[in-house]
């Protein structure tokens, strides 16, 4: 099992991490060095524990706007799945339909690339 050295706040931690997963771990803890150095540049150095719980709880919040936006996302595809449905059992047209799901794949697309965007910052 491979060894990682990281770097938070100051401090040296080796982490094991599954074959081939050095580089993620590396980036994960970037994003966690990141987040910590914020915090540090914020409030000032501050007990290290409490910084890494505070470091950990911004965190989370990023994962729960990215699954509510996920979520939000899915729905508008199965929503647009069944407006074709819909459009194609009555014999409507399909124009109200491929206008909806145009949207919904621009939405998608705009939300990538906020996600491109925070990756490369």
């Amino acid at each position: 099992m491979p060894l990682v050295n990281i770097s938070l706040n100051g401090r040296s931690y080796e982490m094991a991490c599954g074959e081939g997963q050095e580089a993620h771990l590396r980036g994960l803890a970037a994003k966690v060095s990141e987040r910590m150095n914020q915090l540090v540049k914020a409030n000032g150095q501050i007990d290290e524990a409490r910084l890494l719980v505070m470091a950990s709880i911004l965190l989370a919040e990023d994962l729960s706007v990215e699954a509510s936006a996920h979520a939000q996302t899915k729905q508008r595809l199965v929503n647009a799945q069944h407006a074709v449905e819909r459009s194609a059992e009555s014999g409507g047209s399909m124009e109200k339909a491929t206008s909806y799901i145009a949207d919904v794949f621009d939405d998608i697309s705009n939300r990538l690339e906020k996600v491109a965007d925070r990756i490369e910052a």
